[in-house]
């Protein structure tokens, strides 16, 4: 295992929503529940907590240290920030940016 192969596991989470894998039906991470609510601080709030609370579940090797929402309600999208590390290979201060938009999915650049 090396940092490359978790970060394009974190990555995939990110991309791909429960369902997607036949084998693994409850692999991923479900956004649409977000989508539909307004774009404020409070969804921001809530969306944050969600990544924090399940992305940690799905991928056990990172160490979440934030994530951080920046609402844009002009661009009806998100964009999100997630700080993480993977202590058992000696990596700290990772960072993933992401933009959840009208489309349903996240883009990881």
């Amino acid at each position: 295992q090396d940092g490359q192969s978790v970060i394009n596991s974190v990555k995939n989470i990110l991309t791909t929503t429960p369902g997607q894998k036949l084998l693994n039906p409850t692999f991923g991470l479900d956004f649409r529940s977000y989508l539909f609510e307004p774009i404020n601080t409070t969804t921001s709030y809530f969306l944050a907590q969600f990544i924090y609370n399940n992305l940690g579940v799905q991928e056990p090797r990172v160490t979440l240290e934030g994530v951080t929402i920046e609402s844009l309600q002009d661009q009806n999208q998100y964009n999100i920030q997630i700080t993480f590390s993977i202590p058992k290979l000696d990596i700290y201060d990772l960072s993933l940016n992401a933009s959840l938009n009208k489309d349903g999915y996240v883009l990881v650049w």
